[in-house]
């Protein structure tokens, strides 16, 4: 069989794993920065750029306070195999980096000398907790099996038990 003709299909078991490093990367990320921001203070964020950011009630430390209570709600979700908890924080996470983009964006437009960078790392970042929210919630989400019921295997839900069948070329 030529190649073109085979479906080439991501391993489960790996597609899985990936979405859960990827979730518990960004979790930790968020923690991580979040305490950093407020360990940190205002004076770190006196630039600009972050102008339009600081009108927030406490910021910066309210910033970080967020961002640190998204990052616990995603690991903790991903830890106890607990998708729509995950994906909350998740999702958290992107609203707190669009709220990031978005201001960044004000800013420049009120400062043109700013720096743009940062609408569109924070729009990167926002994009990436989405995704992972909603790959996170697809890859552990249940699987029927041939008798119907889900399967019970604690976030490898998405593996699947069936014999693979060999492949066209031999491997």
């Amino acid at each position: 069989m030529k190649r073109d003709e085979t479906e080439l299909v991501i391993d489960p078991r790996i597609a899985q794993w990936t979405v859960q490093a990827f979730a518990r990367l960004l979790a930790t990320y968020a923690i991580v920065n979040g305490v950093h921001i407020i360990l940190s203070g205002a004076s770190r964020f006196s630039a600009i750029s972050y102008e339009t950011a600081m009108r927030v009630p406490g910021a910066p430390t309210s910033w970080g306070v967020i961002l640190v209570i998204a990052g616990v709600i995603a690991l903790f979700g991903t830890l106890t195999f607990r998708p729509s908890v995950a994906c909350v924080g998740l999702w958290i996470g992107g609203v707190w980096s669009m709220f990031f983009a978005v201001t960044f964006i004000a800013s420049f437009f009120k400062h043109p000398g700013g720096n743009p960078t940062g609408m569109w790392a924070y729009g990167l970042l926002c994009c990436l907790f989405y995704i992972a929210s909603a790959a996170y919630k697809m890859a552990v989400a249940p699987v029927r099996s041939a008798t119907g019921s889900p399967s019970h295997d604690h976030g490898d839900a998405t593996r699947n038990t069936a014999p693979r069948a060999p492949r066209a070329d031999g491997a």
